[in-house]
């Protein structure tokens, strides 16, 4: 049988000193499809969290194919393809959604292209959001 493409081992974590997920495990194999259901705070934005990087577990591991993905940096599995999107319209809304997806492919081959799109992007009204803050002209917010 293959390495799961994606699997939580007794994961928990959750944000300052408040617990949201309590030993969570799933395996997500290639080709599987899967949708997190749940209510308003049930942690399904928590566990995309975990496996993107964005907040690391409390407890239990993430392996993606079969790798560990602690100690790799949320922008270099982004590069990899594991990332979150954020839902709504709200990052770069005067875009066309083949625009985005321009910028996507080029910033995952590192060319100057995507460079140049997020430049164009800010000058249309995009923002750019990082941890729930926007800037306009292209900075990203930091916390």
């Amino acid at each position: 049988m293959d390495k799961p493409l994606l699997e939580l081992q007794n994961v928990s974590t959750g944000y300052g000193m408040i617990p949201v997920l309590h030993e969570i495990n799933l395996s997500v194999g290639k080709g599987d499809i899967y949708a997190l259901l749940g209510p308003n705070g049930g942690g399904k934005s928590t566990i995309l969290k975990v496996c993107s990087r964005q907040i690391d577990p409390w407890e239990g591991s993430v392996k993606i194919a079969g790798r560990s993905i602690e100690g790799i940096a949320a922008e270099d599995l982004a590069k990899a393809g594991v990332c979150t999107i954020p839902e709504g319209k709200g990052i770069f809304p005067n875009l066309t959604v083949d625009e985005k997806k321009r910028i996507v492919r080029e910033l995952k081959r590192g060319g100057g292209l995507a460079k140049r799109g997020m430049g164009q992007a800010m000058k249309r009204g995009g923002h750019v959001k990082s941890m729930g803050k926007a800037t306009r002209g292209g900075g990203v917010a930091k916390r």
